[in-house]
């Protein structure tokens, strides 16, 4: 078995959250009196943690980014967090994996809370052996820090034996900051474009083409 272990980003993924986020930020940037966005701008929200995306794409202050950050939650833990639907083939896909002795890892910047609330949600959560995500109270949330932990917590040595899944170039760019390989989707919010440019070590567009990839690694 070339990787033992399997990292895979949530947000754009295993699920397209986009509803629930989008709502939320738009509401987040009215409430603050700021100018709405547009569909392509939100696409930028999809990966980064909120303490980039707000300063970087809606144009806020120190001061405002943790008073959207703080709206922002609220909003999305009352009606957000359950506006999403699963991509199809990734469930089967992680299942898979799992039966065939990989360890399956969700490595999200999403708060572990929400990530966990979701697939609660779905009832998926025996599809994964760990979920890795941020803390709500700002700590472990850009991709480097969840992959860190998720390293600790499985006292993994050899990087060869980890391959990362993701959407973004932030999965992609936090694997190789661990020297690890990485598998770029394109089924999420990142195009091939944007995943071999930062890197991806395969890039695909189906979960059956990842469990192919895995099969022949």
């Amino acid at each position: 078995m070339t990787f033992p272990y399997i990292f895979i980003d949530f947000d754009g993924t295993i699920a397209n959250t986009s509803e629930g986020v989008f709502t939320c930020i738009q509401e987040t940037l009215l409430e603050l009196h700021k100018p709405q966005l547009n569909s392509e701008i939100l696409k930028q929200f999809i990966g980064p943690p909120l303490t980039l995306s707000f300063p970087t794409y809606g144009g806020l202050n120190t001061e405002e980014t943790q008073k959207a950050i703080e709206i922002f939650r609220n909003r999305y833990e009352k009606t957000g967090l359950f506006m999403n639907t699963l991509y199809e083939g990734v469930i089967p896909l992680c299942l898979k994996l799992r039966e065939t002795g990989h360890k399956v890892i969700v490595a999200t910047s999403k708060p572990y809370e929400h990530a966990k609330a979701i697939l609660v949600q779905h009832s998926i959560t025996h599809a994964f052996d760990y979920v890795s995500g941020s803390s709500l109270n700002g700590t472990n949330e850009n991709k480097a820090d969840v992959i860190k932990h998720a390293i600790k917590v499985h006292n993994i040595s050899d990087m060869s034996q980890v391959v990362m899944v993701g959407d973004r170039k932030y999965d992609i760019e936090g694997a190789k900051s661990f020297g690890m390989q990485s598998i770029g989707v394109t089924w999420g919010f990142g195009d091939k474009k944007e995943l071999q440019e930062a890197g991806a070590n395969w890039v695909v567009d189906t979960p059956n083409q990842v469990l192919a990839l895995l099969d022949h690694a």
